[in-house]
């Protein structure tokens, strides 16, 4: 009974997508492009006869479900629907093949921000999708992070947990739609206000709609392939950079602030110690970055380390964040931004908890009768609640490593190899771009099985490192 639940709901994803997908095929009918009304239509009604098949044959089925179908269903989930999404690309582009299409769904999805493609070569519409796509992408993460990873548990510390998680024991695939309408909600206000502001701003309308979309969604693809202060004026890109700077927040702590309207919650998105964290980093590396600059680049280094820190990397200037040694923005892509977002990477919270268990561990050190518990947010945090987030870097170290490997075979030297692990595990795409690789690569540039090996280190970065080592346990198959 499991598996039908599963494949229904994976039905009701499909459809989502077709309904996206016909959405786009109306902008499509506004520019004129009439190929393209084509191909998103006959897509889109592909799609939606393959999902309603799935809905229709298994809408009987018993409702209640366990943690490991949630499991199951967010691994399929990330790992298929991007096949659907990635037709449009196959179908307009058929010579360069359908992994590539593939590619470029993936990093849309995982909100990672690498496009397969040179983007001046695509018709507008599926620039346009591929934002569609990451907006899409930034809801389904931080709904997922609200209601599967907070239900699995799988950091021990709770660092997925929020006020938004509240439901009962086998209610966690309904819950999926309630949530996800909240957090959609507050995304699209975020966006169309950045939208309306950007546009007013002197934005190009079209730039502006594509890059309010991936802003709030911290996905990184942007419809020019130029840096953003070419046609970017300057109110326009500090709306972009709130935007961006939303996405990487807590969204259960906007969703408080959007609902009770007060003071007391609009200071929660400055004292919240993960947004706190943000903002430390940001005003960091725009310090760090004027060693390298100087300071009459300050604008383009405090826009592109917004940017960075919150993981969407778009590229304002040329000489901003690229003067700066590949090192450090390789160890702020790993960190990544707050748990409940659309950010990637290790996520704040984590570093911030193994922080204070080293604080306390050299405090121990000199009292050793001493008992000292670590606090966090008032609460006590046990020891061996530690294990999970050592468990957690142990396995994204492991990954981490594999991915260089990977890519190492898959013919790329050792520096690139470790760039492209970093960028696509952290779902940063930009930050290859931004370390200015010696030998020139870009996206496009990857063969076939390095963008396979890509993919999947994007799709594990999305669905948690641990929820994928959970899958190779035998006990999972058991239960």
């Amino acid at each position: 009974m499991a598996i039908t639940r599963i494949i229904y709901w994976l039905g009701c994803a499909v459809i989502l997508i077709a309904v996206m997908m016909a959405a786009t095929c109306l902008v499509a009918l506004l520019m004129a492009d009439l190929k393209m009304v084509a191909v998103m239509g006959v897509t889109a009604i592909g799609l939606s006869v393959l999902g309603s098949l799935f809905v229709l044959t298994t809408s009987k089925t018993p409702s209640r479900e366990t943690n490991s179908d949630a499991l199951i269903f967010l691994l399929l989930f990330w790992g298929l629907i991007p096949i659907g999404a990635a037709i449009p690309y196959w179908l307009t582009f058929p010579e360069l093949g359908f992994l590539r299409g593939y590619f470029t769904a993936v990093s849309a999805i995982t909100t990672t921000g690498a496009n397969g493609y040179v983007v001046e070569t695509l018709p507008s519409t599926l620039v346009y999708w591929q934002s569609f796509l990451q907006f899409f992408g930034g809801v389904c993460v931080a709904t997922f992070a609200v209601v599967v990873l907070a239900a699995l548990n799988l950091t021990g510390t709770g660092v997925h947990r929020s006020a938004l998680f509240t439901l009962k024991k086998g209610e966690l695939f309904t819950r999926l739609i309630g949530i996800g309408r909240v957090v959609a909600g507050v995304y699209a206000l975020i966006a169309f206000v950045c939208f309306i502001l950007m546009a007013l701003g002197g934005a190009p309308v079209f730039e502006a709609l594509c890059l309010s979309l991936s802003g709030i969604s911290t996905g990184g693809m942007t419809p020019r392939s130029e840096d953003l202060s070419l046609y970017i004026p300057r109110f326009s890109t500090l709306v972009l950079v709130l935007a961006c700077g939303f996405g990487a927040m807590n969204v259960s702590v906007i969703w408080d602030v959007l609902r009770l309207r007060s003071w007391v919650n609009i200071k929660r998105l400055v004292t919240n110690i993960e947004h706190r964290t943000l903002i430390a980093m940001g005003v960091g590396l725009t310090l760090f970055g004027l060693f390298y600059a100087g300071l009459q680049n300050l604008f383009p280094l405090f826009v592109e380390a917004v940017f960075f820190v919150s993981t969407a990397g778009f590229v304002y200037d040329p000489i901003s964040l690229e003067q700066i040694p590949s090192v450090v923005l390789i160890s702020i892509a790993l960190v990544g931004g707050s748990a409940l977002s659309t950010a990637g990477g290790l996520k704040i919270i984590r570093i911030i908890l193994l922080f204070k268990q080293l604080a306390t561990d050299i405090s121990r050190s000199s009292h050793p009768s001493r008992v000292l518990p670590v606090q966090f947010k008032h609460r006590r945090v046990p020891d061996r609640a530690f294990l999970s987030i050592w468990l957690y870097f142990f396995g994204y170290t492991l990954v981490f490593g594999a991915g260089i490997v990977w890519l190492g075979a898959a013919g790329l030297n050792f520096t690139d190899s470790t760039t492209i692990s970093v960028a696509s595990l952290a779902n940063i795409g930009p930050l290859l771009p931004s370390t200015l690789p010696d030998t020139g690569l870009t996206w496009p540039d990857l063969t076939q099985m390095q963008m396979l090996v890509s993919s999947a280190l994007m799709l594990i970065g999305r669905v948690e490192v641990l929820a994928v080592l959970v899958l190779m346990t035998p006990s999972f198959w058991r239960q």
